[in-house]
């Protein structure tokens, strides 16, 4: 499926637990599970308590309430929203809300609306409530409905709406489903009342029955949970006479509990109850909580409904026709260990339908039929839709609106009838043409679409008239058929060439369609239409009869116009007598006429093919036939009669060469039809699913869409020519046709450096180059080489200093001097046309003279001077010639796909220099092509390279903050000289910058995972945190819902950029930098990335000022190094290493994430091919406690050998003592304390083979040994670890 977005919100506050709020959670619990679907979830009310919402899954994305609670404002919050990444669906709770954003353009095409608060049968509705019902049922794109009987009640007020209509039963999480272990009546009888106390929820009254069984002598307790009174205003005294019954002695109120909490109470019950008042007999919603107890094994107490009996059957022994039979039916029940087992078995076993996997199905196939939602926040693409009969073509339409297109319609009234001056109005303010029916229309937007390009559907019927042989083929794009044979006569008896015909079949809704099917549908014929004769009414009815012969209770039902409803049918004589005829055959035939019924013309097709057990196709002459398609997602058995084209619409086994050989078929498979109904079901899943259709229809108006811009890019805009035909030499004799205008854009400030006089540093750095002292890196020291330097040299061997010298970074100081200093600006002229004059012609005189980083650094360093040269007017003669014909090759380059790597840093380096020479330099003819490269691709990296919650995805919290400072400056190099900025970009650098308080250390060092070094430096921490912290605040900084505990500690865990972080303090933006506090993070994820290392499950620990448990950092990128080769291995980190092997990428998952109160924390699995490891993590910040659990289990059968390490900063004092490890700086102690009576080696520094085995890098190029804890055991079957670490003052 298609990557899906989407936005969540319900009329609901997390903070109280009813129905409606465990809905909310259960949905977005759901929703989460799915692949490739992101959840953002809308609160109504800001969060006070974690009750509820500490059960959302960590991936789904809170954002705090409107100000106000009204529906504009929550449509405002979501626009908000939509703007920045658009939502694919839009899912709401509640009819006010859905009532209002059916009334927005930008969202009702995406608008899906669960409705419970509404009149649920016709003597509530009233005029105004059925006026708003209505607007929501027809508005809406679908609407969510709990049961088949809400279903059925929307599809009776509005039949249009059928199609719309989803069911979405209550959704009961996985951990409900449980043994219920307890043996019945231990302790008497033990009842379960879970929920709220509102008047027609019977609490009181259940309570003063439960009191008189006690008080006649039945052993009976009443455990109630739950803490939401009502206060009604017409009913006064309902809250104290709820807080009376709550204090008796009969119950045991536990108040206000977790859904998980209740689960677990439901191990001591015998019975729950949920007997409500009879006002609420005909509701037509079902409860959640009774389908929770259910599927613990707990059988429930409910009230004697229709839709009690279809739930649980008619033989169900605790159903009651109101509260006065319910003590008989608490006797029976306290009386019968044996009632209650055949009880608990029954309502187990239907509670089996309604739990999140079911559910996740259901919304799976929903949203895959869901139009993702491509074009908004883009140009939105302009189609026009022209014909005189749009209805096979409307579901594709409704897609297009919804996923952005802006569509309009060009409504014939005949074949070849039409407003020419409309459709020539239309047409002007159109991208593209969609003409429906191969007739006029299709001839006249051919001829007079001189821009938009036009695709034309041919359904079948218009091959045999004149409108194919009139069309000019090469003004048309394409021409879409429905069928395979369909396309055969366009190319041979009319010549069509073959690349422009394309076979894309109608498309179903199939999950609007899958429905329950009625008693008697198994003897049930439909057929859906049966006008003109050719669709072979006749056929039908002889079928029927044959089948009567063998069993009466077989009849038919045909959906349809009747012939005189439609002249062109009834002024025709054969057909008039063809229909007439079949009429009086009816007719004549008593049981007959008994057995046909004919239905009307509507649109409550779903419904109607709840009927139909089997669905005909007796035609004589189809293009496809859309109403057998539709009849088999429904879930009928298709009989369909040979014909051409039939074996291209469905299987051969229900393709029948007569009619006597269906009559037979069907007879001979009775026992069968629900296999043969589900096997028909998925191949018209796997073939005419709406979403395969309109994904064939989106590549067909993309690529005319593409062909039409192309066309247009070429004229405004030409392509940039292949960077290597492209050098500075080449460029000067041509520069004034490459740059008509020369003079660039004269900007605010400068892209990346800063601009202004120069510093001390700046002349300094000027004096030191001039006098030979060359430094182009700080990471290595200076040598002796007078400017210009040597191009080819390399004095260290090291990628870094010859990537460094040819980037030119090292010369901004001498730019920014030149601005006062003569001398320094023919320095800088002088290295720079050095450097061009040596290295344009590619390759270069070495490998980083054309490094996709080096050439991003250095166009952007170039561009800086020709910034400052302009504005200064420091230029001589021709030299800035030179440096613009550099800076066109460098355009070239950086545009050129053969030296990009997409979703790479560098390759972000690339865009951001891509894009600020564009800007910059307006003149170049290539400005407006790089632009819109540069635009693109960033916009690719941003969607890739950041998780949902912002974290940059490197599995490096340094390059986390070097690529959010990065694209921060690109953010802020837009804003200062007033260039639009893409909303994109300024909502993933407010993010990333709301999250970072969370990823460093509170000294204001990142954590050394991954490619981190002790970087920054606390001393550098205020300058880092103003260059990221001077961005706007955010308005959708992470929230994280498990923050704070009262103890002030928080965790944030973001499981698919692979962090978990523990501390105990609250960090925020404005939380200034402290050495004083105690940080944990734990690396919960692996994937491939260039900065990651082989630490899955490590975890790095910093206490006051120092990391204790570490990281090794990363020495160097010379990949061939044996440090840099063991920093990234699994031995430096903190894991459990099998039989001596690094990870690979092995399956890695987090199976939880918890927060209970000896700590918050995680568990993760391993699949390390051999062993499956499973290591859990509890952290206690506040009380400096870390609880590490190690499980391994061996699945071939043989042993292997299992190391656990334990890696300990290099200043710390290592000793043994008394069972256990003890690790100190000054007078705090780190205690490691191991389960058993294993011992660890202490390791520093190399192992007893002179390999590395504990070493540390805090800086490049730098290492120093460490200690290292190793445990090895051997695992045969299954190995339990557990370390405790313990972190106090003194020992002890």
């Amino acid at each position: 499926m298609t990557a899906r977005r989407i936005a969540v919100y319900g009329d609901v506050d997390l903070n109280y637990i009813d129905g409606s709020s465990i809905w909310l959670v259960s949905l977005c619990s759901v929703l989460s599970r799915l692949p490739e679907v992101e959840v953002d979830l809308l609160l109504k009310a800001p969060l006070r308590r974690d009750v509820l919402s500490r059960e959302l899954p960590a991936s789904v994305r809170l954002h705090e309430p409107p100000s106000r609670r009204t529906p504009q404002a929550v449509a405002a919050a979501l626009r908000e929203l939509d703007e920045v990444e658009p939502f694919d669906v839009f899912i709401v709770r509640g009819r006010q809300i859905a009532s209002f954003l059916v009334d927005q353009d930008d969202i009702r095409h995406r608008l899906w609306a669960y409705l419970t608060d509404v009149p649920q049968n016709p003597d509530q509705l009233g005029h105004e409530n059925e006026r708003e019902l209505r607007k929501i049922l027809s508005g809406a794109s679908r609407v969510l409905c709990q049961t088949e009987d809400m279903r059925a009640w929307f599809a009776w007020l509005v039949p249009e709406c059928d199609r719309k209509l989803l069911l979405l039963p209550p959704m009961v999480p996985d951990d409900a489903f449980r043994p219920h272990s307890r043996p019945w009546l231990q302790n008497g009888l033990r009842l379960l009342y879970a929920g709220k106390f509102a008047p027609d929820w019977g609490f009181v009254e259940v309570v003063d029955r439960v009191k008189a069984l006690r008080e006649a002598g039945m052993q009976v307790t009443l455990v109630v949970a739950g803490d939401k009174i009502h206060d009604p205003p017409d009913n006064p005294d309902f809250a104290s006479s709820v807080r009376r019954a709550l204090a008796d002695p009969v119950v045991d109120w536990r108040g206000g509990l977790s859904r998980s909490a209740v689960f677990d109470l439901l191990d001591e019950a015998d019975l729950a109850v949920s007997v409500r008042t009879s006002a609420l007999d005909d509701s037509r919603e079902l409860s959640t909580k009774l389908l929770e107890y259910a599927a613990a094994g707990v059988p429930v107490v409910a009230n004697r409904t229709r839709a009690h009996i279809e739930l649980f059957g008619a033989d169900y022994p605790f159903l009651v026709g109101g509260f006065e039979e319910l003590p008989s039916v608490l006797r029976a029940a306290g009386e019968s260990p044996d009632l209650l087992g055949w009880a608990s078995k029954t309502v187990r076993e239907v509670a089996a339908d309604y739990s999140y996997a079911a559910a996740a199905r259901a919304l799976e196939r929903a949203l895959r039929e869901a139009p993702p939602a491509h074009h908004r926040g883009a140009t939105v693409p302009r189609l026009l839709v022209a014909g005189h009969d749009l209805k096979f073509i409307q579901p594709l339409v409704e897609g297009w609106v919804a996923e952005g297109y802006d569509v309009s319609i060009d409504k014939w009234a005949g074949h070849n009838c039409h407003d020419r001056r409309g459709s020539i109005r239309l047409l002007e303010e159109s991208d593209l043409v969609v003409c429906e029916w191969l007739l006029g229309n299709a001839e006249f937007y051919a001829n007079h679409a001189h821009r938009a390009p036009v695709v034309v559907r041919l359904h079948r019927m218009e091959i045999d008239t004149e409108w194919p042989r009139r069309l000019p083929i090469d003004k048309v794009e394409k021409v879409v058929v429905v069928a395979p044979h369909v396309r055969c006569r366009l190319l041979e008896d009319l010549g069509y060439p073959e690349e422009k015909v394309v076979v894309i079949p109608n498309g179903v809704d199939v999950c609007t369609y899958a429905r329950p099917k009625l008693p008697g549908a198994e003897f049930t014929l439909g057929m859906l239409g049966y006008l003109p004769r050719l669709k072979r009414l006749d056929r039908a009815i002889r079928l029927l009869r044959m089948l009567r012969e063998h069993d009466p209770r077989y009849h038919l039902v045909v959906k349809g116009r009747a012939p005189e409803e439609l002249d062109w049918v009834w002024n025709n004589p054969d057909e008039r007598s063809y229909y007439q005829a079949l009429r009086r055959e009816i007719a004549e035939d008593p049981e007959l006429a008994m057995a046909v019924t004919f239905e009307a013309s509507g649109s409550d097709v779903p419904s109607w093919f709840r009927k139909v057990g089997y669905v005909l196709s007796p035609s004589d002459v189809e293009s496809f036939h859309l109403a057998i398609v539709e009849g088999i997602a429904s879930g009928a058995v298709p009989i369909v009669w040979h014909r051409e084209g039939a074996d291209e619409l469905v299987d051969e086994r229900w393709i029948h060469a007569t009619t006597e050989a269906a009559a037979d078929w069907i007879l001979d498979h009775a026992a069968e039809r629900e296999t043969e109904a589900r096997l028909a079901a998925d191949f018209v899943s796997d073939r005419y699913s709406l979403s395969i259709v309109r994904d064939a229809w989106s590549e067909v108006i993309s690529s005319a869409l593409r062909a039409q811009k192309s066309g247009e890019a070429t004229m405004a805009s030409p392509a940039s020519p292949p960077f290597d035909r492209l050098t500075a030499s080449d460029i000067l004799p041509r520069l004034k046709s490459l740059v008509p205008d020369l003079s660039g854009r004269r900007l605010n400030e400068p892209f990346r450096y800063r601009d202004g006089s120069p510093s001390e540093a700046d002349r300094e750095a000027t004096r030191a180059l001039a006098g030979g002292r060359f430094q182009p890196t700080p990471l290595l020291p200076p040598v002796e080489m007078a400017p210009p330097p040597a191009w080819e040299q390399n004095p260290f061997d090291n990628r870094t200093w010859d990537f460094s010298r040819h980037s030119l970074e090292w010369l901004e100081p001498v730019v920014r001097a030149a601005v006062v200093d003569k001398f320094a600006r023919d320095l800088a002229v002088s290295i720079v046309t050095d450097w061009i004059e040596a290295n344009s012609r590619p390759p270069g005189v070495t490998p980083y003279v054309w490094n996709d980083h080096t050439a991003a650094i250095r166009a952007r360093v170039i561009l800086f001077m020709l910034h400052v040269f302009d504005r200064h007017e420091l230029w001589k003669d021709s030299e800035r010639d030179l440096i613009v014909a550099s800076l066109v090759q460098h355009g070239a380059f950086l545009a050129d796909p053969n030296h990009y790597r997409p979703r790479s840093n560098h390759g972000l380096e690339m865009d951001a220099s891509l894009l600020a020479l564009a800007l910059a330099m307006p003149g170049i003819r290539y400005s407006g092509q790089w632009q819109k490269v540069a635009e693109e691709r960033i916009d690719e990296y941003l969607r890739a390279k950041y998780s949902r919650r912002f974290v940059h995805l490197e599995q490096s919290p340094a390059y986390h903050l070097f690529v959010t400072i990065r694209l921060a400056s690109v953010l802020r190099f837009l804003e200062a000289n007033e260039f639009p900025v893409p909303a994109r970009l300024a909502r993933v650098v407010a993010g990333a910058v709301a999250v970072w308080p969370y990823i460093r250390r509170p000294d204001g060092s990142a954590p050394m995972i991954g490619d981190t070094s002790a970087f920054p430096k606390p001393k550098d921490f205020e300058e880092t945190h103003h260059r990221l912290l001077g961005r706007r605040p955010s308005s959708i900084a992470p929230e994280d819902r498990l923050n704070p505990r009262s103890d002030g500690s928080t965790a944030f865990v973001d499981v698919e950029s692979g962090y978990a972080l523990y501390s105990d303090h609250s960090p925020s933006p404005e939380r200034k930098a402290d050495r004083r506090t105690f940080h944990v993070a734990v690396k919960c994820n692996t994937f491939e990335s260039p900065h990651y290392h082989h630490d899955a499950g490590s975890f790095v620990v910093w206490w006051e000022g120092l990391e204790w448990i570490i990281d090794p950092g990363y020495y160097s990128m010379e990949e061939h190094t044996v440090e840099r080769q063991f920093m990234r291995s699994a031995r430096a980190h903190n894991v459990v290493i099998v039989d001596g092997a690094d990870f690979g990428f092995r399956p890695f998952r987090v199976v939880d994430v918890f927060r209970r109160p000896s700590g918050d924390g995680l568990e993760m699995e391993h699949d390390l091919g051999s062993v499956v490891h499973r290591r859990r993590v509890v952290v206690n910040p506040v009380a400096r406690r870390i609880e590490i659990r190690d499980r391994l289990e061996s699945v071939d059968g043989r042993s292997h050998q299992v190391t656990q390490l334990l890696h300990l900063h290099p200043k710390l004092e290592v000793v043994a003592r008394d069972g256990r490890i003890e690790a100190r700086a000054g007078e705090r102690t780190l205690s490691v304390i191991r389960a058993g009576d294993r011992r660890p080696e202490i390791l520093r520094g190399d192992d007893r083979d002179g390999q590395p085995a504990a070493w540390y890098s805090p800086d490049y190029l730098v290492r120093e040994p460490s200690w290292l804890l190793r445990w090895t055991e051997t695992v045969e079957h299954r190995l339990d670890m557990t370390l405790l670490l313990a972190f106090d003052r003194e020992s002890g």
